[in-house]
C-alpha cells in the first residue's frame, strides 16, 4: 500500500482494537485469513478465532524485519480479493465487486488464498509460517489438542536410558582434530 495507508495503520494500531503493528481492520483480515488456513476442527478453534492474528502482530512487533512481508502479504490478499469472482468462478454483474477479503464467501476466500499462494509462494509461505507459529504455540490450543501446556524443563521430557555403545562408531574413527 501507500505510505499514507501505513501511517493510517500505525495510528489505528494505537487506537482501540488495533495491535502493536497492525490496525484493527488488518487484524480482522488476518484473522479471517487464518481461519481459512487453519479452520476449526472438533475441539480446536480456527486460528483466527484462537487469537493468532494478535499473536502474529506481537511477533512482528518484536521482529521489525518481518513487518514488510506481513503487510505485503495482507495487501496481496486484499488485492486478489477485490478481483475475486463469486463462488463458482463467475462474477455476477448485478453484485458489486468485493471491497476486500472480509466481503467474500468461504469458497471465494479459499480461491483467493490459492491465487495468492500461486502468484507469490514465498510471501504466502511466510504468512503461513507466522500463522502456524502463533497458533501451535498458544496454550489454549495445546490444551484443546491434549498436550501439556508447560515447558519441558525443569522436569524435562521422558527419555529412554542412554546407551554409551551408540558412541562406539565415533570413538573408532579416532581423533579428527589437532591440538591447539
Amino acid at each position: 500500500m501507500t505510505g499514507d495507508q501505513d501511517a493510517r495503520d500505525a495510528r489505528d494500531a494505537r487506537g482501540t482494537g488495533g495491535g502493536r503493528v497492525l490496525s484493527a481492520s488488518r487484524i480482522a483480515v488476518l484473522a479471517a485469513i487464518q481461519d481459512r488456513l487453519i479452520p476449526p476442527d472438533g475441539p480446536l478453534p480456527g486460528a483466527g478465532a484462537a487469537g493468532a492474528a494478535r499473536r502474529v502482530d506481537g511477533l512482528v512487533a518484536e521482529r521489525p524485519e518481518w513487518q514488510a512481508d506481513l503487510l505485503t502479504a495482507l495487501d496481496a490478499v486484499e488485492r486478489a480479493a477485490r478481483d475475486a469472482p463469486a463462488a463458482g468462478g463467475i462474477r455476477d454483474a448485478r453484485r458489486p465487486p468485493a471491497d476486500g477479503f472480509l466481503d467474500l464467501d468461504p469458497a471465494a476466500r479459499d480461491a483467493t488464498l490459492r491465487r495468492v499462494e500461486g502468484e507469490q509462494p514465498d510471501l504466502f509461505r511466510r504468512l503461513l509460517r507466522l500463522t502456524y507459529s502463533a497458533y501451535y504455540t498458544d496454550v489454549e490450543v495445546l490444551l484443546a489438542a491434549g498436550y501439556a501446556a508447560e515447558p519441558p524443563l525443569p522436569r524435562g521430557y521422558p527419555l529412554a536410558p542412554f546407551d554409551p555403545a551408540r558412541l562406539d562408531p565415533v570413538r573408532r574413527r579416532g581423533k579428527r582434530w589437532r591440538d591447539a
